[in-house]
């Protein structure tokens, strides 16, 4: 979206897959080997915005649907690269 921030978008956990009541999504994110962060998105979402990123700059992401019972196993990971900032 811009030097710092990102719009995600992720389908919902299949029916086959679900392990109880889904609360929300987590997605998790960090710069290249750095440290993790998380944003949370509650369960009736399939997309979110992440901001105050650093200006071209790579980030690992991935999601991961909760319930009551703690986190479900991430998606595949991708990396991103946030815009270059402008003049």
């Amino acid at each position: 979206m811009s030097r710092s921030e990102i719009q995600l978008f992720w389908a919902p956990v299949p029916a086959d897959k679900i392990n109880g009541i889904v609360s929300g999504y987590k997605v998790f994110y960090q710069k290249t080997r750095g440290p993790w962060a998380v944003e949370t998105f509650n369960s009736s979402t399939f997309q979110g915005v992440i901001d105050g990123l650093s200006p071209f700059t790579n980030y690992n992401l991935n999601v991961r649907a909760f319930t009551i019972k703690g986190n479900g196993p991430p998606s595949p990971s991708i990396t991103i690269q946030t815009e270059e900032e402008g003049w």
